[in-house]
């Protein structure tokens, strides 16, 4: 069980930084608005954050980027 709860918090891990990125990119290329930078760049930090705390609390394993 331990082996399927890593792989799945490791996907779960990807997920949430490839979502991160993509939003950071849509922003910094489509949107240009300069009064929601921070809001933008927060919300990415805390997609990546609450997915390695999931990963974290059930692994161990303490790399907060997934690679």
């Amino acid at each position: 069980m331990t082996g399927f709860l890593e792989r799945l918090t490791t996907v779960i891990h990807w997920l949430a930084f490839l979502c991160a990125c993509l939003i950071l990119i849509w922003h910094f290329t489509i949107n240009q608005s300069p009064d929601i930078t921070w809001v933008v760049i927060g919300s990415a930090f805390a997609i990546n954050s609450a997915a390695w705390l999931i990963k974290f609390i059930f692994t161990g394993n303490g790399s907060f980027l997934p690679f």
